[in-house]
């Protein structure tokens, strides 16, 4: 028995499929209209709803390429080449690290929560505050704010990087980009502290004019062109090769006697 869509009991603007005929993409045919897109402008039409510049889908698109490192000490990248190494789906694994990126000093929460500082700081600022008096008062509520520091190193190698295409394409007079080097130089005159790259990704995509949703939505594939090689990698290696530590690397220091196991 052959199954259709019933188009008519579900009410949407974002685009529906008619099998056999055609499908529709955000008021656009998805074959004639947008055959011509690359998949990266199609995600970012299908966030914003609207055609962006050239240049302004090159500074996107950096974004991704500037923090795909294929580096697999690095937490998603360890659940992937861990995943790899024990003959995992690349699916499950691929699942399972996009999850890790949603941890709490890194990846989606520290791009939203930077995100959301700049629009906090934004509207302080059109309220006549000055910006010393906000950043203590951010600093007294919220202890942390998100783009500035970085766990393990204390300099981004790729904050300069970026800094030259933001430059090279014609978007460092943005307002948003504006306060994250204000914010940068409060924090390194008063706490030491330097900015790392996620505080000039959310400016840049304030800028753009992202909500935090849309934001959120655009970064969940930040890190998977590094991800994947890490997988594949350790699925070349031999298997329960990656990460293996032997029992004797564990030093126990509870209080419990040993015990003896029964043998099989």
């Amino acid at each position: 028995m052959q199954q259709t869509l019933d188009l008519e009991s579900y009410s949407t603007e974002i685009g529906a499929a008619f099998l056999g005929e055609r499908a529709v993409y955000r008021g656009k045919d998805l074959h004639h209209e947008l055959g011509d897109k690359t998949w990266f402008e199609l995600l970012i039409f299908g966030i914003k709803a609207r055609k962006y510049s050239l240049k302004e889908v090159k500074i996107l698109n950096y974004i991704w390429l500037s923090t795909s490192y294929p580096d697999p000490r690095i937490w998603p990248n360890q659940v992937m080449a861990l995943a790899g190494s024990v003959r995992a789906s690349i699916c499950l694994a691929n699942s399972a690290a996009m999850a890790l990126t949603e941890a709490t000093i890194y990846g989606q929460t520290a791009f939203t929560k930077g995100f959301d500082l700049f629009k906090r700081v934004n509207i302080r600022l059109k309220q006549g505050k000055l910006l010393d008096e906000i950043l203590k008062q951010e600093i007294k509520e919220n202890n942390i704010l998100y783009g500035y520091g970085r766990p393990i190193s204390a300099t981004d190698e790729r904050v300069p990087h970026f800094m030259k295409k933001v430059s090279d394409l014609g978007f460092k007079s943005g307002k948003y980009y504006k306060i994250a080097f204000d914010i940068g130089d409060y924090l390194k005159r008063n706490k030491g502290l330097e900015m790392n790259i996620s505080a000039l990704y959310n400016a840049i995509c304030a800028d753009l004019g992202f909500t935090l949703l849309e934001y959120q939505a655009f970064m969940i594939h930040c890190f998977n062109a590094g991800m994947l090689p890490c997988y594949l990698e350790a699925r070349d290696n031999a298997e329960g090769d990656f990460f293996n530590l032997p029992v004797s690397a564990v030093k126990y220091l509870g209080n419990h006697l040993p015990r003896s196991w029964p043998k099989v």
